[in-house]
């Protein structure tokens, strides 16, 4: 009876131990211990097909084994692929688990996980008022933090915490985007408040439920987070006059490795040779990350890691159309809304370094594909087809000469 409690235990446990750096040890301990009691238990379904979604998983982080082996420094890159393991046995728990606890656990321990690193962050400001938000999160010791943005990742998951209010979401989602934008005003993160709106809007123009209008409150959205974007940069234009160099790098070191790159997290050792000259340089420091994730895939792990992250996200659109035709609740719109959050990071802030980069998307990942063990991933895509466009024209001109039929 209690062993059905094991992986939603371990959900919510290790998720929320991601607040604080001392806790970190505790949460893998703690993951590893419930993984191995859930595969004993049986509270694995390990025999269920692969669906499009994990196949795609697979394919990449096969995509980043194999440039991590042919780069410039495998060990180091496998040293710093931990997060990558995490990644692995979460989506496997939420995706594979024979529960039903899935979203609770989820919610709950990423509402601890962000209320420990704000309170972290909190006591941080109080300790020294007059330091600057990037000492406050080097002081916080609050895990995931490495710069103020990182905060952003909070933003992806806002609808994801609101529906937990049920009838009472639109309030809840308007609380919690309140409180987040209090916290990005602290630390002086514009780029967490421009994805925090985005995200909410997306999540609103999702759960409109005529499609003509959902789809322009998309465009709209899109629109919004594309102006509020360029914004941003015009009030940050030393950081993206900064930001626009290492992309340049990035995209030259493409160029000289484009097969499998210069291997996983090593674009710090090989970056500085594609920069202007030091006069040119708008900023000398070291920048492990080029800024954006696209470029650094392709700079990291040439074509092979492209290929294979637009095939993920391909299976990933192609679900979303499935479920919007099938099965389509709150929780996937929450999660498609945390998908175009991601996607804005992308752009100018996150990176495969992040923990909460890994993390986030494997969370909504098996989110996205947990709902197969029920209707199966191949009844889905039948289902979508039947109700395709062409499938309800075949079904009017079938259902038409019949009563030709019949009238004769």
């Amino acid at each position: 009876m209690l062993e059905r409690f094991i992986v939603p235990a371990t959900l919510a446990l290790f998720l929320a131990l991601q607040g604080a750096d001392h806790t970190l040890a505790i949460a893998w301990a703690l993951l590893t211990l419930g993984g191995l009691l859930a595969v004993a238990f049986g509270m694995l379904d390990l025999q269920r097909p692969l669906s499009d979604v994990e196949k795609a998983i697979g394919c990449f982080l096969a995509a980043c084994a194999l440039s991590m082996a042919l780069g410039v420094d495998p060990r180091r890159s496998l040293m710093l692929s931990v997060p990558i393991l995490a990644s692995v046995l979460i989506c496997m728990l939420i995706a594979r688990g024979r529960y039903a606890l899935v979203y609770p656990a989820v919610a709950v321990g990423l509402l601890a996980a962000a209320l420990t690193q704000s309170a972290l962050l909190a006591l941080a400001t109080l300790r020294h008022p007059f330091a600057t938000p990037g000492e406050w999160v080097a002081d916080a010791g609050a895990a995931w933090l490495v710069v103020p943005n990182d905060i952003a990742w909070m933003a992806c998951l806002l609808p994801l915490l609101a529906i937990a209010a049920g009838r009472h979401t639109g309030k809840a989602l308007l609380l919690l985007l309140v409180a987040f934008a209090e916290l990005c005003l602290v630390v002086h993160s514009r780029t967490a408040v421009i994805v925090a709106i985005a995200v909410a809007l997306s999540f609103v123009a999702l759960s409109i439920p005529r499609p003509w209008l959902r789809n322009l409150q998309l465009t709209m959205m899109i629109a919004f987070g594309s102006a509020a974007a360029a914004v941003a940069m015009a009030f940050g234009a030393a950081s993206m006059r900064a930001r626009w160099q290492l992309w340049h790098a990035a995209w030259s070191m493409f160029l000289d490795h484009p097969w499998t790159g210069v291997g996983l997290h090593n674009f710090v050792l090989v970056y500085r040779q594609y920069l202007p000259s030091s006069v040119e340089l708008v900023d000398p420091r070291t920048t492990p990350w080029p800024h954006n994730l696209v470029l650094e895939i392709a700079a990291e792990c040439g074509l092979i890691g492209l290929i294979a992250g637009l095939y993920l996200v391909s299976c990933v659109i192609r679900r979303g159309m499935v479920l919007g035709r099938t099965t389509s609740t709150p929780l996937h719109r929450a999660v498609f809304s945390g998908f175009f959050g991601l996607t804005l990071l992308a752009l100018t802030e996150a990176s495969l370094l992040r923990q909460w980069v890994w993390l986030v998307a494997a969370v909504l990942c098996a989110l996205l594909v947990v709902d197969s063990r029920v209707y199966g991933n191949q009844e889905n895509e039948d289902r979508f087809a039947a109700t395709s466009v062409p499938a309800r024209r075949r079904g009017r001109s079938a259902r038409s000469q019949r009563s030709r039929g019949i009238d004769a």
